[in-house]
């Protein structure tokens, strides 16, 4: 069975979103992760209106963040990176990885973080973002599976 290991900054976010939304649309094809280069072992810091938006989507989850190490990166087939900067962090790592929206077949472009995308955002702005991020995640799926599979077919 491949693997497949998603990474951002803190696994409370975007990789965490990713994680269990391939893990739903692969329907069990694949051994799925995720984790944090920054993240620390504890449950602090995820979001309940994540978990809401999941919920509403079908996915049920309790979700357990994790440190990115070299070692961790190493027992996953493909390795995802969620942004430009976790890819340069991957590359200094020496860990192999791909860029998730490339992936999608949507370019060289990161998937940005709430801090990354708006200046001084308000509290709804910042729940409105949360929420968003959650279905274009979701949605982005098909095009993901398939450029996953696609990485398989290559080799």
């Amino acid at each position: 069975m491949h693997s497949v290991l998603f990474v951002c900054n803190g696994n409370t976010f975007r990789s965490m979103i990713a994680h269990h939304c391939f893990q739903k649309a692969s329907k069990g094809k694949y051994r799925v992760g995720s984790a944090g280069l920054l993240a620390f072992s504890d449950n602090e810091g995820v979001r309940k209106d994540i978990y809401q938006e999941l919920r509403k989507l079908g996915i049920r989850t309790q979700h357990h963040r994790r440190k990115c190490t070299k070692k961790l990166c190493a027992s996953f087939d493909l390795v995802i990176a969620m942004s430009t900067d976790h890819q340069k962090k991957l590359r200094k790592m020496g860990v192999p990885h791909k860029l998730y929206h490339e992936l999608c077949g949507q370019g060289h472009k990161p998937v940005l973080d709430v801090e990354e995308a708006m200046k001084n955002p308000t509290d709804k702005q910042v729940d409105r973002y949360c929420r968003n991020m959650v279905h274009h995640l979701h949605k982005s799926m098909p095009k993901l599976l398939k450029g996953v599979e696609k990485q398989w077919n290559d080799l």
